[in-house]
């Protein structure tokens, strides 16, 4: 199933911040849920990385309201909300704390919906 999400360019900025943190984190240490989110994870800090190069290179003021859209699978989604909700406290400041929980109610919305197209 595919789950068509539209971000802010913060959250992207965001989400690419977290997903780098948690790639960082020693895999060994983690239990297998753990792991089994922080591979998911990794392979999302490559898109989200990618989509916020993107974004950096073509940034203006004129288009800086504007909405990202992603689709991601539905264990994608479900990795990244349940990565926001177990690493949230690896952020810097509150600032980016209010944007992770931005995402996470995104995500939670979408996960909990299943009202998407296949």
């Amino acid at each position: 199933m595919i789950v068509k999400l539209k971000f802010s360019i913060d959250q992207v900025f965001i989400i690419a911040k977290l997903l780098k943190k948690v790639h960082s984190l020693n895999f060994a240490a983690l239990s297998v849920e753990e792991k089994i989110n922080a591979s998911i994870g990794a392979e999302l800090y490559i898109l989200f990385e990618k989509k916020k190069l993107s974004i950096q290179q073509k940034l203006d003021l004129l288009n800086r309201d504007k909405k990202i859209s992603l689709s991601l699978k539905y264990y994608e989604v479900w990795a990244l909300k349940k990565l926001f909700v177990n690493y949230i406290a690896l952020l810097d400041n509150q600032y980016q704390s209010l944007n992770a929980q931005n995402v996470i109610n995104l995500l939670d919305k979408k996960v909990n919906d299943g009202n998407d197209e296949l």
